[in-house]
């Protein structure tokens, strides 16, 4: 009996010390955190003096690490970790954004019951061809034709999209079909020569059970590029129409020139859709993103001129400073609209040397 005990006693012993081994083992790695740093852009010593912070944690939100580290100095990463009783989640991480989208021109719906009505919830998409053709179809026909654009429209319809967390109720969507002030302010051009294949479907009772229109192949459509900031002074917003490749084809035109504009706000932080103006020219150049200070007090406007990247700081008041050019490094193609990550890098460059901007 009494062998039983010991062996007894010795197994709960052993169990005893293997679970707080097992423990410590695996306590002890609990707030072992290895970064691997792979620097895609850049030099990474425009990040000295700067450090990152990171949460991580497990799906269920119970088990979470906070991360800090220094770009560089990887090895020197601090993980502090934390159980929660309480499931955790992620913050939610609000962007303002807002943008210039032109009507779609290659694209098919279905189940399309009432032609006619669509247009009033679909008016991103081009439908007076589909209405059209739809008219000529017959009852359990599929019809097929192609059509120039420029017969149903002298400029392409768009939709001017704002979203705010700050300021909500300069959040909103609007068509240029629905405010026409839009479509007097801002034109994108349609090119006479461009044509789109539409093709229409009804059942037996004459209703259209699916529309379409397409391109050809090689046919061109070109976008709008946008980019704005939602302020309490208003919203601004910078656009311009490029091609397939990307490069600036001239169709966006606006009323008082290309630049920076300004649809502002009123008292009751509702902007007044009714009054956009210019708020800073442009010229030739050639926009590639608009941003805000913390404090609202200056814009940044990044451009291509001439070949160089040039960021001009303009204040909220209406004066904008002098341009300071800067050649495009590596990591930018002017072409094109370079990476947040490597505009902030530019940015924190600029105002590290101490110069005006």
């Amino acid at each position: 009996m009494r062998r039983y005990l010991f062996l007894l006693a010795a197994a709960l012993a052993l169990s005893m010390g293997t679970l707080a081994a097992g423990h410590l083992w695996v306590n002890g790695a609990r707030e072992k955190m290895d970064i691997q740093e792979t620097v895609q852009m850049g030099d990474p010593a425009a990040a000295a003096g700067l450090s990152v912070a990171c949460r991580t944690w497990d799906r269920d939100g119970h088990l979470l690490w906070d991360t800090t580290f220094t770009p560089g100095r990887t090895e020197g990463a601090e993980t502090v970790f934390r159980l929660s009783v309480e499931e955790e989640s992620e913050p939610l991480q609000w962007s303002d954004s807002v943008s210039l989208l032109q009507a779609g021109d290659d694209f098919s719906v279905i189940d399309i019951i009432n032609m006619p009505s669509m247009g009033v919830h679909r008016q991103e998409l081009l439908l007076r061809p589909l209405q059209d053709v739809a008219a000529r179809t017959a009852a359990g026909e599929t019809r097929t034709e192609t059509v120039r654009l420029s017969d149903y429209y002298g400029h392409y319809p768009f939709v001017l999209d704002s979203n705010s967390g700050e300021y909500p109720n300069s959040s909103f969507s609007v068509s240029s079909e629905e405010y026409t002030w839009l479509g007097e302010y801002i034109h994108v051009k349609v090119d006479e020569t461009m044509v789109r294949e539409v093709t229409v479907e009804k059942n037996g009772a004459g209703q259209v059970l699916s529309a379409a229109m397409s391109r050809r192949e090689g046919d061109s459509a070109g976008e709008l590029r946008s980019s704005g900031v939602v302020t309490k002074q208003g919203i601004f917003l910078v656009a311009e129409s490029v091609d397939d490749s990307g490069k600036p084809d001239g169709r966006l035109e606006c009323r008082d020139g290309p630049g920076v504009h300004l649809i502002p706000s009123r008292s009751d932080n509702r902007v007044e859709l009714l009054s956009p103006r210019l708020f800073y020219p442009t010229g030739d150049a050639h926009a590639l993103l608009l941003a805000a200070t913390p404090d609202e007090s200056e814009l940044l406007l990044y451009a291509c001129e001439d070949g160089k990247l040039v960021l001009t700081s303009a204040f909220m008041a209406g004066t904008a400073a002098d341009w300071d050019t800067i050649p495009p490094p590596a990591c930018i193609d002017t072409s094109e609209r370079p990476s947040p990550w490597c505009l902030a890098e530019i940015t924190q460059w600029i105002f590290c040397r101490g110069d005006e901007v």
